[in-house]
């Protein structure tokens, strides 16, 4: 099994989730995707093996190419950190109906918890 990650940048902020990504989530893979090409191909592909999907979503203009890909990803769990939590950017970002959504400025610790629930219910964790 697998996560996908994807983000359009290569910030510290970035960084600092997929690191957490990586000790939440041992016993998986994470697949970087960088560019939203990337991601739109893997997507396409079959999705077996992928546990999880985690977006940051830097703008609104990659939201809107996310949510494209809507009826492919509402096939896992998604997690979105979003740049902007504004009431338009939340109802659209609402349209890939994410299992949770954080701010950018929000303490990526706080990941563990929903990422350990989510390999809890598929069996990674005891």
């Amino acid at each position: 099994m697998n996560v996908i990650y994807y983000s359009s940048t290569d910030d510290r902020k970035a960084g600092t989730i997929v690191r957490q990504l990586r000790a939440s989530s041992r016993p998986l893979g994470v697949e970087l995707h960088c560019t939203p090409e990337s991601l739109v191909e893997r997507i396409r592909q079959p999705m077996n093996g992928i546990l999880l999907v985690v977006l940051n979503v830097e703008t609104v203009s990659d939201l809107d190419g996310l949510i494209s890909l809507k009826d492919r990803l509402q096939e896992l769990p998604v997690i979105l950190f979003m740049a902007d939590l504004e009431a338009p950017a939340q109802k659209k970002a609402r349209l890939l109906r994410p299992r949770f959504i954080f701010g950018m400025d929000d303490d990526p610790a706080e990941m563990d918890l929903v990422f350990d629930k989510i390999l809890s219910k598929a069996g990674y964790l005891s």
